[in-house]
Formats: structure tokens, C-alpha cells, sequence
């Protein structure tokens, strides 16, 4: 009878130790399950966050796209305006050059 209590304490005693075994075990599963939980809104924080910046830059970009279309068109136009008054100053010029020869010519 005494080696049974003895092993009914032994089995008590391991049976105790099992369940705060299990206790731990559940203590720290929750626990890296909180910090699982953590990292992954911590990851999708800088998801998010790099979404944002990349359509910010997006954005930007076709900004600066519509500037660079802008400037484009300008230097068009005083490319095209430089050509129009080098054409009138040389139109001018030879005007000018043929009226000169005119007022020799009647002068003689």
C-alpha cells in the first residue's frame, strides 16, 4: 500500500508538473503570438507607408511631367519666334541694302 501512494504522489507530482509544462507552453504561444501580431501591422505600417510614397511620387512625376510638356512647347515657340524675326531682320536688311543701291543709283 505504501508504494502505491508513494507512486499515486509520483504520478500527482508529474501530473502537476505536465500541467504547468502546458501552462508555460501556452503563457509563451500567446506571447509569440502577440509579437507575431506585432510585426505583421508593423509590416503593413511600411507597406502602407511605401504605397503612399510611391503614389506621392507618382503624382510628382506626372506633375513634373506636365512642366517638362510646358517648357517643351515654350522652347518651341521661341525657336519658332527666333526664326521669324531672323527672317524679318534679314528681309529688313535686304530692304534696306536694295533701297541703298536705288538712292546710288538715281544719285548718278
Amino acid at each position: 500500500k505504501e508504494q502505491f501512494e508513494e507512486e499515486k504522489a509520483a504520478l500527482l507530482q508529474r501530473l502537476k508538473m505536465s500541467q504547468a509544462k502546458m501552462k508555460v507552453q501556452a503563457a509563451l504561444e500567446k506571447e509569440v503570438g502577440a509579437a507575431l501580431k506585432r510585426k505583421e501591422d508593423e509590416a503593413q505600417s511600411t507597406i502602407q507607408l511605401l504605397r503612399d510614397k510611391e503614389e506621392a511620387h507618382s503624382i510628382q512625376l506626372a506633375h513634373f511631367s506636365g512642366q517638362e510638356k510646358e517648357l517643351e512647347d515654350s522652347i518651341s515657340n521661341l525657336r519658332t519666334q527666333k526664326s521669324d524675326i531672323q527672317r524679318r531682320l534679314l528681309e529688313t536688311t535686304q530692304i534696306t541694302i536694295e533701297a541703298a543701291a536705288v538712292g546710288r543709283q538715281q544719285q548718278r
